[in-house]
């Protein structure tokens, strides 16, 4: 099986797992569903593996199949991208695009690439909401969004890895001087921690030693707040220890008015990801959007 061959079963496979039946996956391609049958079983015969569990009401991914299905994914998103990027320079992108995305990260960090695509393409008009729950993008009718943890479905979506947002634990000198400075997780029990609520529920904190180990704490505290940029407003106010995104407080960190502390026991960080439905004809206005957000990401985080 040669290249082309191959990327030609490869979306065949990516369409039979997204419609979980080779005659559904026939009929979106214009192919027969024995052709799809034959084009997958080529697949897995050069693979050495079975990507599907075969019944007769449908199909569904073996975990080899769901391990390629995502590098498949991963894989079309990137030649898109290669294919926007060379169109681009061809033709000015036209029409209109929408956009969601996580409301603080939204505001703060991807407004500016989203009015800088407006100044340098006039004829795109877009549209941008901004929601912290997952969206259905094909229901919603929106175009691309920005997801900050795991991207959704790979069989509905394709996705791009833009950055990371790691998370920091931090205080003022103000408040570390007054009460001192914890050096193990344990001693937050004796801190004032500002905690973040989210839907009326408490978040917990999460810590990782060196070792690997993680430690999920329930931090306590005069202040719980559902809004990280306030949690850090509160915290250079002298309030407490706060835990943030490192982008949001990196100027405050910077210049001292804030500072790390358990730097040792780094929470995790979390993925950002660009996504947008699966389709054959990604629009060039798309393409140029998802183009400027990965180059405004690069060494995010």
């Amino acid at each position: 099986m040669i290249a082309g061959e191959l990327l030609s079963a490869s979306r065949i496979f990516a369409q039979a797992a997204r419609s979980e039946s080779f005659a559904s996956a026939g009929e979106q391609l214009d192919l027969t569903g024995s052709a799809v049958s034959k084009a997958v079983a080529r697949l897995e015969q050069r693979l050495g593996v079975r990507l599907f569990r075969r019944t007769t009401r449908r199909l569904s991914l073996t975990e080899e199949g769901q391990l390629y299905l995502d590098a498949c994914m991963r894989a079309f998103g990137e030649l898109d991208l290669a294919e926007g990027l060379l169109s681009s320079r061809r033709r000015e992108p036209t029409g209109r695009l929408r956009l969601s995305v996580p409301e603080l990260l939204g505001r703060r960090v991807v407004m500016p690439v989203i009015q800088d695509v407006a100044r340098r393409h006039s004829g795109i008009e877009i549209e941008v909401g901004f929601t912290n729950h997952l969206i259905d993008l094909v229901e919603d009718h929106v175009d691309i969004a920005v997801r900050i943890g795991q991207p959704g479905r790979p069989a509905d979506l394709v996705s791009r890895r833009l950055g990371e947002q790691r998370i920091v634990t931090c205080a003022a000198p103000s408040y570390l001087r007054d009460h001192g400075t914890p050096a193990h997780p344990e001693d937050l029990a004796a801190h004032a921690c500002i905690g973040y609520v989210r839907g009326g529920k408490p978040q917990g904190w999460q810590l990782r030693a060196i070792n690997g180990t993680v430690l999920s704490l329930a931090v306590a505290g005069r202040l719980s707040i559902g809004s990280y940029e306030a949690i850090a407003e509160t915290a250079l106010a002298g309030f407490g220890v706060a835990q943030v995104p490192a982008w949001l407080v990196a100027e405050a960190i910077q210049n001292g008015s804030l500072v790390v502390v358990l730097g040792q026991y780094a929470p995790d960080s979390l993925p950002i990801y660009a996504v947008w439905p699966h389709r054959r004809d990604l629009s060039l206005r798309a393409r140029v959007m998802i183009d400027a957000l990965v180059g405004h990401f690069q060494g995010f985080g």
